[in-house]
């Protein structure tokens, strides 16, 4: 009975009419923060990477965004690795996000962009030239109120900054706050 009884609490809270911020007009401003996994020749010399993550997004659509995303990220070398030197990766996208569930507080979005993507290892002085690349990925929210959303999210980030490419993937969680409404 009380499987049940939690089931129905759960499609109440998930069928609740959802917040005003991600309708036509709104911008919101998010702010990430997890870790990021690094991908195939990638992950041979490095391990996981605290990173961080701010975006801007302007709603185009009712469930429909489009916006710009900046993050930092420090890769600590592998102990078997040849060079002992820590990697950032910085980046700049423009992104598009659809939420599958727009008249939900609860629900699942979809997310990808392009953009400019900058490595430097610390024995380096500069960084390196920019590199294209894109992310694509899936992440859930919970609208908390009418200005406030937390955010999981989970995106693979692939770009071209030598012969194979660097990838990893990026596993985050946050909070977007609604700081315009039309």
């Amino acid at each position: 009975m009380k499987r049940w009884l939690a089931a129905l609490m759960f499609v109440a809270v998930c069928t609740q009419p959802a917040a005003a911020q991600k309708f036509k007009g709104d911008v919101v401003l998010t702010l990430q923060g997890g870790i990021g996994i690094p991908v195939a020749t990638f992950s041979h010399e490095f391990g996981t990477a605290p990173e961080f993550m701010a975006q801007v997004e302007y709603a185009v659509s009712d469930g429909t965004a489009v916006g710009l995303r900046g993050g930092y990220r420090q890769f600590k070398p592998n102990d078997d690795a040849v060079l002992r030197e820590s990697m950032v990766i910085t980046n700049f996208l423009v992104q598009a996000k659809r939420l599958f569930t727009p008249d939900n507080r609860f629900g699942l979005y979809a997310v990808g962009g392009w953009g400019i993507y900058w490595y430097k290892e610390n024995f380096q002085n500069a960084l390196s030239e920019p590199a294209w690349g894109g992310m694509a990925g899936l992440g859930l929210h919970y609208e908390a109120s009418d200005k406030v959303s937390f955010i999981a999210e989970t995106t693979y980030n692939g770009f071209f900054a030598n012969p194979d490419g660097l990838g990893y993937f990026s596993v985050n969680i946050g909070m977007a706050i609604g700081i315009r409404e039309e």
